[in-house]
């Protein structure tokens, strides 16, 4: 796997913990 892809990959996983955080956290 190359560097690029890994780093796509951790920034949309890194993403949707951050959103699943917040929704979970903070009222919508």
């Amino acid at each position: 796997m190359n560097g690029y892809l890994m780093h796509l990959i951790i920034s949309y996983l890194a993403n949707k913990a951050v959103k699943n955080y917040i929704g979970r956290h903070v009222p919508d």
